[in-house]
């Protein structure tokens, strides 16, 4: 309050009880969008950390999502495809 108060505040009393219910909006209404921004951040740092041990650990879960994905197409094609050479080619 005492920032606002300074430059707002005054002998009014309905500015000051303004500037204090704008004080408590201006934080988080919960911890669910600072804990958002907190995991982004953690993500990115990882990221942009250069170790490699840490943006493997940050991005094996999409790798997993992805590598699965492959092999379910891969299983898919060879089970539901023709049987002619261009399945094995397609699966390569």
């Amino acid at each position: 309050m005492g920032f606002w108060s300074g430059l707002f505040g005054g002998s009014s009393s309905g500015i000051n009880q303004a500037i204090n219910q704008f004080g408590q909006y201006s934080g988080f209404a919960s911890g669910l969008g600072e804990s958002n921004l907190s995991k982004g951040s953690k993500f990115w740092s990882n990221i942009l950390s250069g170790n490699s041990a840490r943006i493997a650990q940050t991005l094996a879960p999409e790798i997993s999502t992805q590598q699965k994905q492959i092999q379910q197409g891969e299983k898919t094609a060879t089970e539901f495809h023709n049987r002619g050479g261009g399945v094995n080619s397609a699966v390569q």
